[in-house]
């Protein structure tokens, strides 16, 4: 008996009513919006994440061509270990530190002897 419907259904000439019409045009809307939502909040995502890629890869620049800067770290590193031949059994050296921070959890550190006078 429900086929029998459904048969007739198909087989009917008439056209679509007026509600049936506006749902399906309501329905084509709310997809549009839905996509334009989805296209609109990929594109906020890829520019966020294209800046935070620069903005990482100048400081890596920094961090590996070790370029000293004004406000530059300052730091000492101590050597204390059996092979170190010194008259102390420790060797102190002072260092320039290069920090790339970008990533919040992954630091990179870089760091080359500070030359300059009594160093």
């Amino acid at each position: 008996m429900m086929t029998e419907l459904l048969f007739k259904k198909i087989r009917n000439n008439n056209g679509e009513s007026i509600a049936e019409t506006l749902i399906a045009l309501l329905v084509a809307a709310l997809g549009l919006i839905i996509l334009a939502s989805a296209i609109n909040s990929t594109s906020r995502i890829i520019t966020s994440s294209n800046n935070k890629i620069k903005e990482y890869n100048a400081k890596d620049l920094i961090v590996v061509q070790q370029e000293v800067e004004t406000d530059s770290k300052i730091g000492e590193i101590s050597f204390d270990n059996e092979k170190v031949t010194n008259e102390s059994d420790s060797h102190n050296i002072n260092i320039y530190v290069f920090v790339n921070d970008v990533m919040n959890s992954n630091e990179v550190i870089s760091f080359v002897k500070k030359v300059g006078v009594g160093d």
